[in-house]
């Protein structure tokens, strides 16, 4: 091989180094994460089912970033991911959306201010919260 070629070889191996070494250092010091790289909130879902699979995913990664959605362990609270999808939805997906959030209400109503008229048992679940601390008056 002559020295002319070795030369060429080496210059090419130098400029490659330092393009290499230039794309590391760009990759270091690009900003890591900025308010622009969060998911943008999904669009809202007007019931057409081919669609629910999409919106269901976009925003359990969008609600993944929403400190307002989350539990003190930092783990996503259901009723407030459940009202926050019920809220995102319009058309025939609202209509259904205010029927069930009536139903939920009326339960939650029934068993975090029950009637003082009223009695019976409330079997609920630990998700629920707190199970009320109901005062028989006689």
């Amino acid at each position: 091989m002559s020295s002319t070629a070795l030369e060429n070889l080496l210059q090419a191996l130098v400029n490659n180094q330092n393009q290499l070494q230039q794309a590391i250092t760009n990759l270091v010091n690009r900003p890591t994460h900025e308010s622009s790289d969060k998911t943008a909130k999904p669009a809202p879902f007007k019931g057409e089912p081919a669609k629910l699979d999409s919106f269901l995913s976009l925003f359990i990664l969008w609600a993944g970033e929403q400190k307002q959605l989350k539990l003190d362990s930092g783990k996503l609270n259901p009723q407030k991911c459940i009202a926050e999808a019920l809220l995102m939805m319009e058309g025939p997906a609202a209509e259904w959306a205010t029927e069930y959030a009536h139903h939920i209400s009326r339960l939650y109503f029934y068993i975090y201010k029950p009637r003082p008229d009223t009695w019976f048992p409330i079997l609920t679940s630990s998700l629920l919260g707190p199970v009320p601390v109901l005062t028989v008056v006689c």
